[in-house]
């Protein structure tokens, strides 16, 4: 109960904080998502290009926030090596609940609020670009946040974690025969 507490009242922060600098935003309802594959039937009903969300670390114990388009798979690999940090790896769940106050499942650039310390540096692909709306968890992921592309960037200069924006390395997929 304590953690469904502490969610929602990070949540209304981070609608207070939307709210008192004049962002625009919709926020939409559904039920909890924890994978892209549970959120996809969302995606006809919320126009914009949506998320996958990744909290890394490199072999030196810095953090990354990566933000790629839903349907993207990430090399991470090719991104280690292009962001010029050595053996690029996920995040451990108590290391996102101690950077960024969240989750697995429930991974957010909008979570950059809680960290004070900048800590964590934000990496968004270049393909979100192309996009006017951008769909990300507001800290909770039973709703989406939708925002103007140009806002959302707003939002990450107030929070002093511009993204480092790149064309992040994806793998090749191959459909099956």
């Amino acid at each position: 109960m304590g953690s469904s507490l502490s969610r929602l009242m990070q949540k209304d922060a981070l609608i207070l904080f939307l709210d008192s600098h004049g962002i625009a935003y919709e926020l939409f309802e559904h039920e909890a998502v924890f994978t892209v594959e549970s959120s996809e039937h969302l995606h006809s009903r919320i126009g914009g290009a949506h998320s996958k969300n990744l909290f890394l670390r490199d072999k030196n114990k810095q953090f990354f926030l990566v933000s790629v388009p839903s349907n993207k798979r990430v090399d991470l690999k090719k991104l280690s090596k292009e962001l010029g940090k050595g053996g690029l790896s996920f995040g451990s769940a108590e290391a996102l609940e101690e950077k960024l106050k969240l989750f697995p499942g429930g991974v957010t650039p909008l979570g950059l609020l809680n960290d004070l310390g900048l800590e964590v540096t934000f990496v968004l692909d270049k393909d979100f670009t192309a996009h006017e709306r951008v769909n990300f968890h507001p800290l909770s992921n039973d709703q989406t946040v939708s925002l103007l592309l140009a806002d959302f960037l707003k939002v990450m200069d107030l929070l002093r974690h511009q993204p480092h924006i790149m064309s992040i390395p994806g793998l090749d997929v191959v459909a099956p025969v």
